[in-house]
């Protein structure tokens, strides 16, 4: 199942109602859009792989939500998607800063259908601004951290064997 799979999911569980019609969206179609586009942006990046799907789409639908809707709808919590909240983050501020892409309508695409025709951004464009958004946070970042009075490097540093 792919990320935007896991994202319908996802918000229909956490729009269902006392009397649920299941095969119907119940939540904004606007919404479904704009988190997919964060999915979309997000899957550009090499680095997505280091997660799964359904943590791919919790952590997009946590920036657009808050972790109470997260975890009613995902079953996951803070510390299941944590790590890729963070690292969506420069990729979230550059869609979010976007104006929301609007629904068309279409002759023979029903209503409850219309957030399921694809839009189209210049994905690459959005990609290189993410880029610039993590440099600027990179740059924030102190070069070194006290541990316990010991300094050490960052800790995307530390994991990584090369920099050890």
């Amino acid at each position: 199942m792919t990320g935007v799979g896991w994202l319908n999911l996802y918000l229909q569980v956490s729009a269902v109602q006392d009397s649920p019609k299941l095969l119907l969206p119940q939540y904004p179609q606007e919404q479904f859009i704009q988190i997919a586009q964060l999915l979309d942006l997000c899957i550009l990046h090499i680095t997505s792989l280091d997660f799964q799907y359904r943590i791919l789409a919790a952590a997009a639908l946590y920036h657009f939500t808050s972790m109470e809707v997260v975890a009613k709808a995902t079953g996951l919590n803070w510390e299941n998607i944590s790590q890729c909240v963070c690292w969506m983050s420069p990729f979230a501020r550059v869609v979010q800063s976007n104006p929301p892409v609007k629904l068309k309508a279409f002759k023979k695409v029903s209503v409850e259908d219309r957030h399921n025709i694809q839009t189209h951004l210049n994905y690459l464009d959005l990609l290189e601004n993410v880029m610039v958004k993590a440099e600027v946070v990179v740059l924030e970042e102190p070069a070194q951290l006290a541990v316990a009075g010991i300094l050490t490097p960052p800790q995307k540093y530390r994991e990584d064997s090369d920099f050890i």
